[in-house]
């Protein structure tokens, strides 16, 4: 990379990018990624209101989002390795996403904008 270097994403993109070095004294880079329960690598966030959105290294098979009082507030059966769930009722606030993927199930607590 150099000074003044711009990276484009085609097509709907959401959250934070960050790039690391490899090693000391390397001098390489890679965009990393968070690494959850089992190797499976799972990101939940929300950058819109009332949006949240899932993604995944390994393919998602359920999303369920439920409040922190435990109600069910969406489920939502997925077949790929994106998804963008809309909660109705919910302007804000925190809630719990449960994601079940080919690879295990991780759950994430998320604060929707």
């Amino acid at each position: 990379l150099t000074e003044g270097y711009t990276l484009t994403i085609d097509g709907e993109s959401h959250g934070r990018y960050f790039i690391r070095t490899r090693g000391a004294g390397e001098g390489t880079t890679d965009i990393e990624e968070t690494v959850a329960d089992g190797g499976n690598s799972v990101s939940v966030y929300s950058v819109e209101p009332g949006k949240v959105v899932v993604a995944s290294s390994a393919c998602l098979k359920d999303v369920m989002i439920y409040s922190v009082g435990g109600t069910l507030l969406k489920h939502e059966s997925v077949g790929s390795g994106l998804t963008a769930c809309t909660v109705d009722n919910v302007d804000s606030g925190v809630v719990i996403v449960k994601v079940v993927t080919s690879e295990g199930t991780t759950t994430k607590k998320i604060a929707i904008k």
